[in-house]
């Protein structure tokens, strides 16, 4: 069965890390392989970036994510959440930092899972804090992978040359959202799939308000 756990989970052993994303491999994307293997253990456990691993049945590495909280400020994120262009304060969102697949693994679906997990975190911090979007910088070989999942470019002041800033609307928890029930009921065949026990007590806590309401 596979899993997606946060690696922070494997402290205190980190050789036990190590030896899980050994394997992870990615020749046109090696900067990312270095941050999983070099930088990204510490950042979670010092709480800057959460990264998570797609484990396969056996354990092994195949894919990761990491994430960050950033805020979006403009008028073209304004009217694309249909806000008031005289909001004072800029509009919370979650950013994929990192996405990556090891080489042995593409084309398996295993990053649209990712995405969808990333809904999900979404989806929670929008119920807990308040977070409205999620956001990428993408690759341009990366910008049709992120459309079809549902994301639209977004024009920003600062944008990169060598990337495109995209976003996502979150799911609302709000009782006027018509497909909640079903948007709850997928999120908790996602947890139980991939042994999301920490989530699926919260969408579980979700549904039995919805039956309530």
């Amino acid at each position: 069965m596979s899993k997606i756990v946060e690696i922070s989970s494997y402290f205190p052993s980190k050789n036990s890390f190590k030896n899980s994303v050994s394997d992870v491999k990615c020749d046109e994307h090696k900067i990312l392989v270095d941050y999983l293997k070099q930088f990204a253990y510490k950042h979670s456990l010092d709480g800057l970036y959460k990264t998570y691993l797609f484990l396969t049945s056996d354990d092994k590495s195949a894919a990761y994510i990491s994430f960050s909280l950033t805020t979006i400020e403009g008028n073209d994120a304004k009217n694309y959440f249909d806000v008031p262009l005289g909001l004072n304060y800029p509009i919370p969102a979650l950013k994929i930092t990192r996405l990556l697949t090891s080489d042995q693994y593409t084309r398996k679906g295993i990053a649209t899972r990712l995405l969808f997990f990333t809904d999900l975190l979404g989806f929670i911090l929008s119920s807990q804090i308040g977070c409205k979007a999620i956001v990428v910088d993408a690759k341009d070989d990366a910008v049709d992978f992120y459309r079809f999942n549902g994301y639209d470019i977004l024009n920003q002041e600062d944008d990169s040359i060598d990337t495109l800033f995209m976003i996502k609307k979150i799911e609302t928890t709000h009782e006027y959202n018509k497909n909640l029930n079903i948007i709850l009921e997928e999120f908790m065949e996602f947890c139980n799939d991939y042994s999301l026990n920490i989530y699926s007590s919260f969408i579980k806590s979700l549904q039995k308000k919805v039956c309530l309401l």
